[in-house]
């Protein structure tokens, strides 16, 4: 179907007589196609994808699709029949704009293709609120406009949440997506610029006593202050989002929507190093495959030094790894983006499963520590002893996510996943990978995708399970 819808927009595009800007809904079917092979699992068709997926860019530039542009007047008293049809276009070619605007964002942690649409690019104000876009007759659509505001653009949006932490209130839940995507950009942008050797350079007229620079050094980014608060920026503003995302939870009463998951998703992407935890299961999975020595060294020392001098971060992700999971079991869509999340989200639990040193444990206290169904356990919440255990992948207070972030290590504190129990037992590693497996089979009918990501992780348990056997048989 994908090269069948491939082949119908190429000829469309090929003999087409209008040499001007192509029609939007052949720029919306391009983009259809585009997400369908990019998700197929067919390798040829998603290298296609990636390869034309400049086009798309090149449209959103042309167009001038996101650039700042005149809107209807909302002090106007009477809107007719044509100022309708006008506003569904406009809103139609910025909605377009944005939805090209975000797949481009998430081909970076989905796929590791750098994006080549950035914030600077979001002029124009950001899709309206579903309940306006979904107005079926001109007459509801009146009203509905006259009671709302135009949204701001994404850079006001951002500069919004970001100083005042707060967001409008009927900006819709697409618009939130994108927000938090925007997010995404903004720290990237911060990255990039603490990793370039100058960052650390304060210009000068002087000449410095060696003519020649130092050798580059490596930089862990947690460890640089204004990167560390510009992290911890992001993170408020993602709480803004969530926040407002559970008060739609409690009208919705207690269904999770599918911002919810994007906005767990984001805290496995910002606050995991999921390049090169991928580059080691990658490694692991396919022991084969050449790997250089030296990159694959630089990544476990990267993930080693997450798992251990970057502890709260890290717990704080395995927080919203398992609410992603909670959610996905119950709540899922099927959308495009689902596999790659979860893929990612159980790429981060075996990461931190592994590399997550055991502190020492008084001799004794190992066997206080309650499992989730002991009556011990379920006794905690009500007494006043400090919880000794959580479930990552069920709905937990504040409090103890509190108490789990700031001082969950495994010696104190156990956490637990369903399928997995103890997330920093031996055998945890091997158990999520087999629940992420498990997942993911079951998206593999919508997408093919879903299956590679399947077999890698298939593969990641063999190849433990053969490392394992090695050992016996040394011990032997």
């Amino acid at each position: 179907m994908q090269e069948f819808l491939r082949r119908a927009v190429c000829y469309e595009v090929e003999t087409s007589k209008d040499e001007s800007e192509p029609e939007l809904w052949l720029v919306q079917a391009t983009l259809l196609n585009q997400i369908g092979m990019l998700y197929s699992g067919s390798t040829r068709l998603e290298n296609i994808a990636r390869q034309s997926h400049n086009k798309l860019v090149e449209y959103v530039r042309r167009s001038r699709l996101l650039s700042a542009s005149s809107t209807l007047k909302e002090s106007q008293d009477n809107y007719t029949e044509q100022d309708w049809s006008n506003w569904v276009y406009q809103e139609g070619s910025r909605r377009l704009g944005y939805s090209i605007w975000l797949v481009d964002c998430m081909m970076n942690f989905h796929f590791e293709q750098k994006p080549l649409l950035v914030l600077e690019d979001g002029q124009a104000p950001l899709p309206c609120n579903e309940l306006l876009w979904d107005a079926e007759i001109a007459s509801d659509w009146t009203k509905l406009t006259r009671k709302q505001e135009t949204n701001p653009s994404l850079s006001n949006a951002l500069q919004r949440i970001y100083v005042a932490k707060t967001v409008k209130h009927d900006v819709g839940e697409f618009s939130r997506v994108i927000l938090l995507h925007g997010i995404f950009q903004e720290t990237w942008a911060v990255a990039r610029y603490y990793q370039r050797p100058l960052s650390s350079w304060i210009p000068s007229a002087e000449r410095p006593d060696t003519p020649n620079p130092r050798p580059e050094q490596k930089v862990w980014l947690p460890e640089v202050p204004m990167f560390s608060k510009w992290r911890n920026a992001a993170c408020d503003c993602i709480d803004v989002l969530h926040r407002a995302a559970n008060s739609t939870i409690s009208m919705l009463s207690g269904v999770e929507h599918p911002t919810v998951f994007h906005l767990h998703s984001a805290r496995i992407v910002l606050l995991t190093p999921y390049s090169h935890i991928r580059k080691i299961a990658e490694s692991l999975a396919s022991p084969n495959t050449p790997a250089t020595s030296d990159a694959l060294a630089t990544a476990e020392q990267e993930v080693l030094h997450w798992a251990q001098r970057d502890q709260r971060k890290a717990r704080l992700a395995m927080i919203h790894a398992g609410g992603l999971l909670w959610h996905v079991r119950r709540y899922s869509t099927r959308a495009f983006y689902e596999p790659p999340a979860v893929f990612l989200c159980t790429l981060a639990l075996w990461a931190y499963s592994s590399y997550t040193a055991l502190a020492s444990i008084p001799d004794g206290s190992a066997s206080t520590i309650p499992s989730p169904s002991s009556s011990s356990a379920r006794s905690s919440s009500s007494s006043s002893e400090t919880p000794t255990s959580i479930c990552l992948d069920r709905p937990n207070d504040d409090e103890i996510v509190q108490l789990f972030v700031r001082d969950g290590h495994p010696a104190r504190m156990r956490a637990y996943i369903s399928g997995v129990r103890n997330l920093c037992s031996p055998e945890a590693p091997a158990r999520i990978l087999k629940e992420g497996a498990k997942i993911l089979t079951s998206m593999a009918t919508t997408w093919g995708g879903a299956a590679g990501y399947v077999q890698l992780l298939e593969r990641m348990v063999e190849a433990r399970a053969a490392a394992d056997d090695g050992e016996d048989v040394m011990q032997l």
